[in-house]
């Protein structure tokens, strides 16, 4: 038999709210519920095909192990995988780019540009017809997904109509040539400076109302955010935490914050899954000096590089998952599921770090401890009373002699603390190179005390488990690879 239990406890899923590419409308269904930890509260993807649950650890985290209970990743024939990014960044540190009139691009008269990915701004020629577009586009990815934006620009004296410094918008694209109120239609979020320099704040609502913040409240009429100055530097912010965004103005150093404004997600217009950052102006035969650029703080992972941690692998069953994999640390992770033939659903998705118990049970354990429970009533002749539902299920107690306290203190501590102090629920395996069958979803009973019997200064003289949980499916070839 070999030495050594795994637990697998430690969730990714729970340090971060976990993020959906593709999701039903029903909130039944939302991709929260596979931080639930419980079986019958599930997520499940609008349509089969290649999807993901993305999440944001918060800080650099360490993942060594896949565990997933309560799914049809079987019967639909879905490939499954584990990635890993650091996140992605696009910044060129406030370079000033200047749009003077001497610099303008020759070749865009009356038309426009967009920049996908860069910083870069070019925009119409000198004395170009009226509403020709210029704008730098990035795909910042579902509402859900953090990230801030910054923009540093100054609005010369001579502009003549508003100069929009960074706005939101949420489409696939932007018209190569268009109006300037087609533009400013289509910003769903704007800061704008108008050519008096006051500055503006702006969302669209659902209705396609326009709202204006007045310094205290959002309003339906036109208000100013900020009396602003025109050849003025100022440095504006969207902060976006995934419920709602933060719109932001402050002076050229950012430290003195001049006006915030904040807007729910759910307030604002929807067009499309995907959000996109950008700025620009609608230009209409400009002779002023301006000057722009962008600071992309993209605390997410959409548009990152993604690396595979576990390679793809078809479960044989809808039974309990659980598959060790290299440990690696870093912040943003995601599970993909590619299902040939129904969407995807997960109740328990756990993705995160396990204990490796380098010591063999006490003799005897109980591999299979297991019993039926119900409310079914006997009479005296052990005749069955009443139709009720009932259940399996399994025990598992044992005892690990003779510990190091260097284990006991740090990963056995941390197991108790984070974990079975609130009764969570583990995966645990029972010397899976022996009994890979042996793996179950178990969380301790209610008189479950965690102790240290010291023995001499390097020992403890014994750790305790005792563990109860459904019994379920669990196949072999899922187990680990």
């Amino acid at each position: 038999m070999a030495d050594g239990m795994i637990i697998g406890h430690d969730n990714r899923y729970t340090d971060g709210t976990p993020v959906a590419t593709d999701t039903d409308a029903d909130p039944d269904f939302d991709a929260r519920n596979v931080s639930d930890l419980r079986k019958y509260t599930l997520w499940r993807a609008a349509g089969k095909g290649q999807k993901y649950l993305y999440v944001d650890a918060l800080t650099a985290k360490a993942v060594n192990t896949l565990g997933i209970r309560g799914h049809n990743l079987g019967t639909g024939e879905a490939d499954v995988v584990v990635e890993s990014s650091p996140g992605f960044s696009l910044s060129d540190q406030f370079n000033d780019s200047s749009l003077d009139p001497t610099n303008f691009g020759t070749s865009l008269a009356a038309a426009g540009s967009a920049n996908e990915l860069t910083t870069l701004i070019v925009s119409a020629s000198t004395g170009a017809a009226d509403a020709a577009i210029v704008y730098d586009k990035n795909l910042m990815g579902p509402r859900g997904l953090p990230w801030t934006l910054k923009n540093k620009s100054k609005v010369a004296t001579s502009v003549a109509s508003d100069a929009l410094l960074m706005a939101y918008y949420q489409s696939a694209a932007l018209p190569v040539v268009a109006a300037e109120a087609t533009f400013l239609a289509k910003a769903f979020v704007t800061v704008s400076q108008s050519s008096t320099g006051d500055i503006h704040f702006t969302y669209l609502d659902g209705s396609a109302v326009r709202w204006f913040w007045d310094g205290s409240a959002w309003q339906n009429t036109t208000q100013t955010a900020y009396a602003g100055v025109l050849n003025t530097e100022y440095i504006t912010h969207m902060i976006n935490d995934g419920n709602s965004l933060v719109i932001q103005v402050w002076d050229s150093t950012e430290t003195t914050l001049h006006a915030t404004a904040t807007v729910l997600w759910t307030s604002v217009a929807v067009e499309a899954g995907d959000a996109y950052g950008l700025f620009g102006w609608a230009y209409t035969d400009k002779l002023g000096s301006i000057h722009t650029s962008t600071l992309w703080e993209h605390t997410s992972f959409f548009n990152s590089t993604w690396t595979t941690r576990l390679a793809a692998f078809t479960p044989d069953s809808d039974g309990l998952i659980f598959r060790r994999l290299t440990s690696h640390t870093e912040r943003f992770w995601r599970v993909g599921f590619n299902s040939a033939t129904l969407p995807p659903e997960v109740a328990i998705l756990i993705l995160g770090a396990r204990v490796d118990i380098p010591y063999s049970a006490d003799a005897p354990i109980d591999l299979y401890d297991e019993g039926t429970q119900g409310p079914t009533l006997e009479d005296d002749s052990d005749e069955l009373l009443g139709t009720t539902v009932t259940h399996k299920n399994r025990r598992l107690s044992f005892s690990v002699s003779t510990v190091e306290r260097t284990f006991v203190f740090s990963d056995w501590q941390a197991l108790w603390d984070d974990h079975l102090s609130d009764r969570k629920p583990i995966i645990i395996a029972i010397y899976p190179d022996d009994f890979p069958e042996a793996i179950w979803f178990m969380f301790p009973v209610p008189s479950y005390r965690w102790k240290t019997p010291l023995r001499i200064f390097p020992l403890v003289e014994s750790i305790r488990l005792d563990l109860r949980g459904p019994k379920e499916i669990i196949p072999a070839e899922d187990v680990s690879p």
